[in-house]
């Protein structure tokens, strides 16, 4: 009875540190996204020959 106490109550933190990780990817994933197309940009910038950042 113990042993099956300690199995769900790993379960439960795994499961509410998922959720905060995810609550967090949700949060920053934006950013991310939003820098990932800034250098990219750049990058094809940068091999048609037009320099560097235009922003």
């Amino acid at each position: 009875m113990r042993r099956a106490m300690k199995v769900v109550a790993v379960l439960l933190l795994l499961g509410l540190a998922f959720h905060g990780v995810n609550t967090v990817h949700d949060f920053l994933y934006p950013l991310t996204k939003e820098e990932a197309e800034k250098l990219a940009i750049d990058q094809a910038n940068r091999a048609a020959g037009w320099g560097g950042d235009l922003t």
